[in-house]
């Protein structure tokens, strides 16, 4: 007695050369639900340069940023919950590069329902981080620019308004002296005669 299962086969090879593909193209990190690592694969070894060996002493809190463990706690219990998560974080590798990771945390049942195990699949994002970063400094660094300019610009304007007060003082001062001269010469009786050194 025999079955044909060449079609089970084909869809077996399909889904086979599917996970390959999302394999060499994504991180993938396995956790327990108590966050634990179960496994990852590959590309995500190469990536963070971390031995297989050391695997056992990370878990899914060894990714969150410092300080945001707490944050993080709850957006876990969501995720337990069957809640997606995106996220992106930085990973110092073994090294000490900085590499950025952008992916989701989605779960997986059991045949009772249960959460088995979370799935973290993500893509390595540095080039593009590094792009943002960089415009982000860039940007900074010209609105910085602009408030000097301003700054300058102010004091020139300043400084100008007071050169142009400091002018018409000067030449209300000159206008003055010029017309008591011409008045005292004008009603003078005697000869006025005026000499140089």
């Amino acid at each position: 007695l025999g079955i044909d299962i060449t079609d089970q086969k084909k869809q077996n090879l399909d889904y086979e050369a599917q996970l390959d593909a999302l394999n060499k193209n994504n991180l993938k990190i396995e956790y327990n639900p108590d966050g634990s690592i179960i496994e990852t694969n590959t590309r995500f070894l190469e990536i963070s340069e971390i031995p297989k060996e050391k695997l056992e002493d990370y878990n899914v809190y060894s990714f969150i940023e410092e300080g945001a463990e707490n944050s993080f706690k709850k957006v876990w219990h969501n995720i337990l919950k069957g809640i997606p998560y995106e996220t992106q974080f930085k990973l110092v590798t073994a090294s000490g590069k900085e590499k950025w990771i952008e992916g989701t945390y989605n779960t997986v049942n059991d045949m009772y329902g249960d959460v088995s195990k979370v799935i973290y699949l993500a893509g390595d994002i540095t080039s593009r981080k590094m792009v943002e970063i960089e415009n982000e400094r860039q940007t900074l660094l010209l609105k910085q620019q602009e408030e000097q300019l301003r700054k300058q610009q102010e004091e020139i304007a300043q400084q100008h308004a007071e050169f142009e007060e400091k002018t018409q003082h000067h030449i209300q001062e000159i206008e003055s002296v010029k017309v008591r001269n011409e008045k005292t010469l004008e009603g003078a009786l005697d000869a006025i005669v005026t000499i140089n050194q």
